[in-house]
């Protein structure tokens, strides 16, 4: 899977005269993209999914309390944390390797998909093939910057100002995603859940699969992302 540079800031896109509007109905001027975006965290969720279910199969007959405990919890580093400290405590070495690679191919998704859900979406004008969005911290560390001059302070006005300036760059710094990209990013996702659903298969494997067992694992192995994060989670650990 090729690796794109991702995603642009908008000043890299627009050189000039950046027009960017921001309202929640703009994702309506770009229903390509918009689908796209929405393919993408779709698939975020059904990964979620697949690791809870590989969560229940791991842990057969203590599932019912584990989960409890595991449902009861909101956040999603406390879940993980769950998952990583039941999982170490059931499965073989290898199984346990190939579960805490795929958390972290999932931590990742997760992480874009959290700026698909929560960060404003934009629009350009002159960017009109662009997905912009805005981390929405941005624009109100300008606003507390502005709010922060006293009225009236001429003496400290030139110090506020060039400090506003400096932040004032948020609309700048906009995150920009083309249509390769957001396509690259639902590819990855797409890879990311059809590897999770083969660990839960192997998890909750039955006699009456057509691929035995140590094959299920073995094609695992040999995926090429999982087997790059296992070799970067090897480096770390060593």
């Amino acid at each position: 899977m090729a690796q794109l540079n991702m995603p642009q800031p908008l000043w890299k896109v627009v050189r000039t005269g950046l027009g960017v509007s921001l309202a929640p109905d703009l994702a309506a001027k770009q229903p390509e993209l918009a689908a796209l975006v929405a393919r993408a965290i779709a698939l975020c969720a059904n990964s979620d999914y697949n690791l809870g279910m590989a969560f229940i199969g791991m842990l057969k007959t203590e599932a019912a309390p584990a989960f409890a405990i595991y449902d009861a919890l909101r956040r999603s580093y406390s879940k993980t944390q769950a998952l990583r400290a039941a999982s170490k405590i059931v499965l073989n070495e290898q199984d346990y390797r190939i579960f805490e690679a795929l958390l972290e191919l999932f931590a990742q998704d997760e992480t874009q998909r959290n700026k698909f859900a929560h960060w404003i979406w934009a629009y350009c004008e002159k960017a009109p093939d662009y997905l912009v969005l805005v981390d929405p911290i941005d624009p109100l560390r300008w606003k507390a910057s502005v709010a922060h001059i006293p009225p009236g302070s001429v003496g400290t006005m030139k110090t506020r100002l060039k400090e506003t300036l400096s932040i004032a760059g948020w609309m700048e710094r906009a995150s920009c995603y083309s249509k390769p990209e957001l396509e690259h990013i639902v590819e990855r996702f797409a890879d990311t859940n059809s590897l999770i659903a083969a660990f839960r298969n192997l998890m909750d494997y039955s006699i009456f699969y057509a691929v035995p067992e140590d094959e299920l694992r073995s094609n695992l192995l040999n995926q090429p992302r999982l087997a790059q994060t296992l070799l970067q989670l090897d480096r770390q650990s060593g």
